[in-house]
């Protein structure tokens, strides 16, 4: 469901819960609950918590008998890792409205989390009682007759939630630790790699894959995945230690800086994208903060963003070569290739020994036909360093473009020589070779 469409529907049930409390609400309370409820929302699915637990207790002085608000406010405490308070506004949510699906499910997964078997056992078959589609509290009751060794009952759990939700990760994996502790090792490995295929940031997949194939004799494969669940465990460790640290201090602009830069090493640049977003929004802004900004709107594709972004670090640093570089790469996605030269020319001004400035320099010279021009950029880059891989690369094309066969095969035979794997260059000197045959 879009999102917008997601908040009106549950304001709407907000509003028809509160009337069914007995509210007599005015125009003036239902638009100030409204509002305070939809902004609460926004910050939640941002993770904004602080601002989110401010809007719903907003929202509770507008409305003081609204199951929703309290149920909110509980999945805001809950994400701030505050299970004392989440538990008190379930309780409360519950209080007003005891048939209230979701907040027995979450007040449920709570005490599963508490290790309160018994208690989370009777919440979440409370939920599945009220709405026997609620697959969280179906994959919750799975987890917990996991745990419990009841092995049978939870492969029933689990399998229920595939049917009504195909392809849905918590199930899958539910069932592979099921069949894993029932010794049905290729049904358990099925399993987590259908996790994996629905959910590749499911690293504990990776775990129980590896230790599967090693039960079953297959150790490259099984260290294989081994290493690779120990790298994205170091990686999620990374961004976990540095989202508590921004939820801990929300007017802290570096932390949020810190934690985009990590998202974007990570390649997850849509968050690295929100990070950014946040430290600007705290302020104050800073020429590092536009630049890493622009070049997660650029690995999204959304060039325009990037270039407003890139703009911005320049005006707060006329002396930087990195973002002119940058905002040349800019242009030349969009194929505005004398433009992408200006930019170049400008970061190789401020910088002259901007070896990748150079390089993309000749890239754009060569995209309209000035390979002369080209060869002097790559050239330059070599001067700088003459192991740049790339320049060098890319002047052996210029060379083979200009019908210099002799200086071209030169050209590939060095970068071959630097890094043997290049398989474009081996590619490029076997027609050279053969067109000299």
């Amino acid at each position: 469901m879009h999102c917008k469409t997601f908040f009106l529907a549950t304001l709407i049930a907000c509003l028809a819960c509160s009337k069914d409390a007995g509210e007599d609400l005015t125009s003036a309370q239902k638009k100030a609950f409204q509002d305070h409820m939809h902004s609460g929302m926004s910050y939640l699915h941002e993770e904004k918590y602080f601002k989110a637990a401010q809007k719903f207790q907003q929202a509770i002085q507008a409305v003081p008998r609204s199951a929703e608000a309290y149920y909110y406010l509980g999945l805001t405490y809950a994400g701030q890792n505050s299970p004392r308070e989440a538990r008190k506004a379930y309780v409360r949510a519950l209080d007003l409205k005891p048939d209230f699906a979701q907040a027995h499910c979450h007040l449920g997964l709570l005490y599963l989390r508490q290790r309160k078997h018994r208690d989370a056992e009777a919440e979440l078959k409370r939920a599945i009682l009220l709405k026997p589609d609620l697959t969280q509290a179906l994959n919750g009751l799975g987890e917990l007759l996991n745990a419990e060794g009841r092995l049978d009952e939870a492969v029933a759990a689990f399998k229920k939630v595939l049917t009504l939700s195909a392809g849905d990760p918590e199930a899958h994996f539910g069932l592979g630790v099921a069949y894993k502790k029932q010794d049905r090792k290729r049904a358990a490995i099925t399993e987590f790699q259908q996790t994996l295929a629905s959910d590749s940031s499911y690293i504990e997949a990776h775990f129980n894959l590896g230790n599967l194939y090693l039960r079953l004799g297959d150790h490259d494969t099984g260290s294989k995945e081994l290493q690779l669940f120990e790298k994205l465990r170091a990686e999620r460790e990374e961004i976990d230690r540095l989202r508590t640290f921004a939820l801990t201090n929300p007017k802290l602009a570096a932390a949020y800086y810190d934690l985009g830069l990590a998202y974007s090493r990570q390649k997850k640049y849509a968050d690295a994208v929100k990070a950014f977003a946040t430290a600007l929004a705290i302020g104050p802004p800073s020429g590092d903060l536009f630049y890493a900004q622009g070049i997660a709107h650029q690995m999204l594709g959304q060039l325009t963003e990037a270039r407003t972004a890139y703009l911005s670090a320049m005006e707060l640093n006329r002396d930087w070569a990195a973002p002119h570089n940058r905002l040349g790469t800019v242009f030349a996605q969009g194929k505005l290739y004398e433009q992408a030269i200006i930019e170049y020319s400008r970061a190789v001004a401020i910088d002259p020994d901007f070896v990748e400035a150079y390089d993309n320099l000749g890239l754009a010279y060569a995209q309209i036909g000035l390979d002369d021009r080209s060869v002097t950029a790559y050239q330059e880059a070599l001067r700088i360093d003459p192991e740049f891989i790339p320049a060098r690369y890319h002047l052996g094309l210029a060379y083979a473009r200009q019908h210099l066969v002799v200086e071209a095969v030169q050209t590939f035979q060095r970068v071959l020589d630097l890094d043997p794997n290049f398989t474009a260059a081996a590619q490029q000197l076997a027609v050279l070779h053969a067109s000299k045959r």
